[in-house]
């Protein structure tokens, strides 16, 4: 995890050594998004689909976005505010 100044918080996924693609979903287990938050991947302009799980969030990742990813090895979540 990363933070700005805003506030935005900045998810980055690292692929293990056989992903080639973001995984459909991602969970994080110690944050959540404020309420009616839009997260997006950088290097996207889609808006991804998220819920909260328990004391974290999971975060899905639409087949479009896997497919046509914008980096090879690291995908990064905008997150524009924390609960």
């Amino acid at each position: 995890l990363t933070s700005r100044k805003d506030g935005s918080v900045y998810v980055i996924y690292l692929a293990e050594k056989e992903e080639n693609q973001p995984p459909s979903k991602i969970w994080l287990s110690s944050i959540q998004p404020k309420e009616g938050a839009k997260l997006t991947m950088l290097g996207t302009e889609k808006t991804l689909h998220w819920e909260s799980v328990g004391s974290g969030f999971v975060v899905d990742i639409p087949e479009p976005v896997q497919n046509n990813h914008p980096c090879e090895f690291a995908w990064t979540v905008k997150i524009p505010a924390l609960k």
